[in-house]
């Protein structure tokens, strides 16, 4: 109760302080004293009631903003309270339907966020709403500092935003949504399928996941097989070392397990790429082994280089090499390991148990 009273207190020494005409326009004033009785925006408040101009920048806001609903909106003023002044004087400039679009786009964010928000975010803003954008797109932080980076070349580009964003987000792998949505399973729209795109060409990894998670894509695995930058078609040669953490299918006549799979990671002058950097789904300790694969002599097929998503948590960044392994006729599956040993291709060593489980199966070592 004090608490309001000192607010009230300081409401009427602000108003009494300001030497100004309200004229017959009091609307603006009427709808204050209806935000003031209601309970809640104590931001807005003590925004008021703290800033010498407060009751100004309020009927600023008032005179933008079309109807009593809007201007009494908790989003908006809960955001109007927050932010730089640098970014209140920029709403002065927007449209009723802008305004309200601008700070129902950011209410919800934490107070921190928005006080830190500058007018080069707010133009940035503006160039998406005008460019008629989703409201989901408009309203990404990532998007809009994608916009921010390159302001001044968007908006001198023939066509603005979505002509620039057309000819410059490409993807020199995937020449377009339909070959990116291959890689992806779980029934999509096409409009997910466009965001998803876009967010993976500008390498927008927490928004794509989060995507993926939200419409149950692809099982919660990345898309394009879990790379960018990929280079198809990469020779496998004599001396290239890889390595990669599985399971074994049973074991074979000499008591090796048998080991499938075709991601691995290569070995670059002897040093492996860390378990984070390789963002695989599961915790380290839950494959059974981690070994390495020598190339003996080159092989007659090729791999599809990429760097790794950063997915499932982990940083990932680190580099993979899927290997296009043929069919073997006598199962119709891809050759293992093993096979591929037998052929004189590679020789596999066991390094590690992770998992605890094979433990004696360390230092095995498959080879023709």
């Amino acid at each position: 109760m004090w608490n309001k009273i000192k607010i009230y207190s300081a409401l009427f020494l602000v108003l009494f302080s300001i030497n100004t005409n309200l004229g017959q326009d009091s609307c603006w004033f009427s709808d204050l004293a209806t935000i003031l009785q209601a309970p809640g925006n104590p931001e807005f408040k003590r925004f008021i009631g703290s800033h010498e101009d407060g009751f100004m920048k309020f009927r600023a806001l008032h005179e933008v903003v079309g109807s009593t609903t809007a201007r009494t909106n908790n989003n908006v003023l809960r955001f109007y309270a927050n932010v730089a002044d640098e970014v209140r004087d920029k709403m002065t400039n927007f449209t009723h339907r802008q305004v309200v679009g601008f700070a129902n786009d950011f209410g919800y964010t934490s107070n921190s966020t928005v006080r830190n928000l500058d007018a080069q975010f707010v133009d940035s803003w503006r160039v998406l709403d005008e460019a008629g954008v989703d409201e989901a797109v408009r309203g990404n932080i990532n998007e809009i500092q994608l916009v921010s980076r390159h302001y001044d070349e968007i908006i001198n580009y023939r066509g603005g935003y979505n002509a620039w964003k057309s000819d410059n987000l490409t993807d020199s792998f995937f020449r377009n949504v339909d070959e990116f949505a291959s890689t992806i399973d779980g029934g999509a729209s096409q409009d997910v399928l466009n965001r998803a795109f876009d967010l993976y060409k500008q390498r927008n990894w927490i928004e794509l996941e989060n995507l993926f998670n939200r419409y149950g894509l692809n099982d919660s695995w990345p898309p394009a097989r879990g790379g960018f930058n990929i280079v198809d078609n990469v020779r496998i040669r004599k001396n290239q070392k890889f390595d990669r953490y599985g399971g074994g299918r049973g074991f074979d006549s000499n008591g090796n397990p048998i080991l499938t799979g075709e991601f691995t990671s290569p070995i670059i002058n002897n040093s492996p790429y860390s378990f984070p950097q390789r963002a695989l789904r599961d915790e380290q300790n839950k494959y059974d082994y981690y070994y390495e694969i020598e190339v003996l002599r080159d092989l007659p097929f090729g791999s599809q280089n990429a760097d790794v998503i950063p997915w499932f948590g982990q940083p990932g960044l680190g580099r993979q090499a899927m290997w296009k392994i043929p069919i073997d006729p006598n199962t119709g599956y891809p050759k293992t390991w093993n096979r591929l040993a037998e052929e004189g291709y590679v020789k596999i060593t066991i390094i590690s148990s992770p998992s605890g489980k094979f433990s004696d199966k360390v230092g095995n070592v498959i080879q023709d």
